[in-house]
């Protein structure tokens, strides 16, 4: 017995041990890399561009995703590496994830990715990233990162999806996408949001002894981490949309990997409370446009952050204010995975106050005085 709890110790510490050195590494990569990026900038052709949802300023490299996904890429294959040499050790018995699936999975982010690339260079259309999107989230699917049933809240019970799985499951994951990219509209807005967001699932993940999971987000941590040095206000770079696209496919799918508990009825509200802000500000975005009979995918100036800077903030304070109401979001997500049944029933009481009355201080919701 003695034994069993040594090895099992010896697993934990090893297992934090591999994490915070892959969040380190994957941190310094991008950080290098984009360096080099900032230094090699000569003839501006991955500057940003002009869009109605950005606020004017003067032209900066688009390219830190790439910092992040090189520092991911290259993270994960040293790790790969260093479990190939362990041979059949504690590390190889810990990482269960299949060399397959791992794979596959790689290619199928590596592909978003690539749409993110050309986008920023080449402005492609709404409608061949939304066919690519899709494509990569029925692939993801297939390979095992899927929704399957949703839960009803207050411990109802649940609604197994059967067909609808598979249609649910790409609407999460281009959803989520879709939600990450939206939302980087100011300096160090969408970084911050993956960096908190990245954080506390791997903190859930942990907590339920998933760490092959867990290692996945940790580059992603660390990469982004490397990136914002660059991105605080005033940025010298921005994430494009190889960063943002890139993000948002890593988050949406390793979320649908969180060990569930259908009985307590949090099947998706532990993702929903995780991403609450940018899922906010994209189903705000989309339902205005649709109601002024415009394109779903049109850019426009209305955003949640463009809310508070109408109410006077300035970007930084703003930015700010943001990411401490994506901590406070991210917290009460935790508290939905570990608490009780009654708990989780007050928590999301709190989570739709928190929401409404966000959405009246930014008058997206206005009541009529009398």
């Amino acid at each position: 017995m003695d034994v069993v709890i040594e090895e099992l110790d010896l697993l934990d510490i090893r297992s934090l041990g591999i994490l915070a050195a892959s969040v380190v590494i994957a941190a310094f990569i991008s950080y290098r890399f984009i360096d080099l990026i900032l230094r090699a900038d000569r003839r501006q052709r991955g500057h940003d561009r002009e869009e109605e949802r950005k606020l004017p300023k003067t032209p900066r490299p688009r390219l830190g995703g790439v910092g992040i996904f090189v520092s991911f890429f290259v993270t994960i294959y040293l790790l790969v590496f260093t479990i190939f040499l362990a041979g059949n050790s504690l590390l190889e018995r810990e990482f269960d994830i299949q060399p397959a699936v791992l794979f596959l999975y790689v290619g199928a982010i590596f592909f978003v990715f690539i749409l993110g690339v050309l986008d920023d260079f080449f402005n492609l259309k709404p409608l061949p990233k939304l066919l690519v999107e899709t494509v990569v989230a029925v692939v993801l699917y297939f390979i095992g990162f899927r929704i399957e049933y949703i839960s009803i809240p207050f411990g109802v019970g649940f609604l197994v999806l059967g067909l609808f799985s598979l249609p649910m499951t790409v609407l999460w994951i281009v959803g989520v996408i879709n939600a990450i990219n939206l939302i980087d509209g100011l300096d160090g807005l969408a970084g911050g949001i993956v960096a908190i967001t990245s954080t506390t699932m791997i903190v859930i993940l942990l907590i339920q002894g998933q760490f092959s999971h867990a290692i996945l987000l940790a580059p992603l941590l660390g990469g982004t981490l490397g990136f914002l040095p660059f991105n605080l206000y005033p940025s010298r770079i921005i994430m494009g949309d190889s960063g943002s696209l890139f993000a948002g496919v890593v988050l949406s799918s390793i979320m649908l990997l969180i060990p569930q508990k259908a009985a307590f009825g949090i099947t998706l509200l532990v993702p929903f409370a995780i991403l609450a802000l940018p899922i906010l500000d994209t189903t705000l975005a989309f339902s205005r446009r649709l109601l002024r009979r415009q394109s779903p995918f049109r850019a426009d100036a209305d955003h949640i952050h463009h809310r508070f800077l109408q109410k006077g903030h300035d970007e930084a304070k703003t930015v700010k204010i943001l990411l401490l109401l994506s901590l406070f979001f991210s917290l009460l997500a935790v508290l939905f995975h570990t608490s009780s049944q009654k708990v989780r029933s007050f928590l999301l009481l709190v989570l739709f106050i928190a929401i409404l009355g966000l959405l009246r201080y930014l008058e997206y919701i206005r009541v009529k005085k009398t």
